[in-house]
This record gives C-alpha cells, sequence and structure tokens, in this order.
C-alpha cells in the first residue's frame, strides 16, 4: 500500500489502485474528528476491503457503490477536489437497479439501528431504531437531492452544498459502522 500526505498534513492511503481516506474503514464517526495513524489506516482499509470481500451479491454491490461514493465526496470535501465533478461520479445506478427489482436493503444488515454514544447530540441521533433500509434509503435521497440541487443552486448564499456533502458523508460512514456491528 502507498500513501500521499498533501502540504496540509492530510494523507491517504492507496489500495487496489484507488486512493482511500483515511477513516473510511473504521466505521466510528470520531475518526472523522481525529484521524488515525498511517499504521492505523493500512489495517483499517485492509479491513474494510476484506469484509466487503466477504459479501456477497447485491449486498456487496450497493456497498461497494456507497464506498466509492465516499470516495469521491471525501476528495471535494478534503482534498479540494470540485464539487461538480464529485458529483458527477456519484453513483446511483446500483441502488436504483435494486430498487426496482423489489430489493429488501434489511439483508444489508437486519434489525434497528441501536443507541450509540458517537451519534447521541449528533445530526446522526435520529437514525436510532431505523431500519438499515430506511438509512440506506435517506442516504441516496439526499445524494439525489444533492445531485438535483447544486447546478441551480450553487450560486444560492442559502444553499451549503458543503454541509450537505458532509453529512451524506457521515452518514454513509455511519452505515458502514452500523452493518459492521
Amino acid at each position: 500500500m502507498g500513501s500521499h500526505v498533501f502540504p496540509n498534513g492530510v494523507s491517504i492511503v492507496a489500495s487496489a489502485h484507488k486512493f482511500i481516506p483515511q477513516w473510511i474503514a473504521s466505521g466510528e464517526l470520531q475518526m472523522l474528528i481525529k484521524k488515525p495513524s498511517l499504521i492505523q489506516v493500512s489495517t483499517l482499509v485492509g479491513d474494510l476491503d476484506a469484509w466487503l470481500k466477504k459479501r456477497t451479491g447485491d449486498s456487496r454491490s450497493v456497498l461497494t457503490e456507497l464506498k466509492d461514493n465516499l470516495i469521491h465526496l471525501d476528495m471535494a470535501l478534503e482534498y479540494s477536489v470540485d464539487l461538480d465533478s464529485c458529483l458527477s461520479d456519484i453513483s446511483m445506478a446500483e441502488y436504483e437497479r435494486l430498487n426496482s427489482e423489489g430489493f429488501n436493503f434489511n439483508i444489508v444488515k437486519r434489525g434497528k439501528i441501536r443507541k450509540r454514544k458517537d451519534i447521541e447530540g449528533t445530526d446522526l441521533g435520529f437514525l436510532v431504531g431505523k431500519s438499515t433500509s430506511e438509512l440506506i434509503e435517506s442516504i441516496y435521497d439526499k445524494i439525489n437531492e444533492l445531485k438535483k440541487m447544486y447546478p441551480k443552486l450553487n450560486n444560492s448564499s442559502k444553499f451549503r452544498p458543503r454541509v450537505r456533502a458532509r453529512n451524506i458523508r457521515n452518514r454513509i460512514v455511519f452505515l458502514f459502522s452500523h452493518v459492521r456491528s
């Protein structure tokens, strides 16, 4: 695995020929606040890749799509890549395909989202008691909303696309944390 450190001190790890944000595999929202060391990152990314390889079929495809979307959002939020270009790379194809086929997204992780200390008092607190399907649907609803609104409202002072993108990213990280627990 290789890595790259940007002038602002942020580093990323290359895995499977893709650059992956440091905290992607942790699934812990606290990792968004305190970035792990390079050794921790390598372990976390390896864990996520290994974990995804154990998943099969449609469950794996939607989680892989979300992982890729997370990478694009992170590039826009942390590495100064243009949000417009990242939004065009964000995919909803697997979700739309599975949704049209009537796929039960609760197969990804059965059971309700439990109360956790890392989401108490955050904008993710409302997810407690919701199903995995509701979480995945909310992620894709927010992605779709951002993709539609961004081109038209980008210059509006009331529209904050980076805040919306960060909230989507946090939901995706939380989803990975939830399905791995």
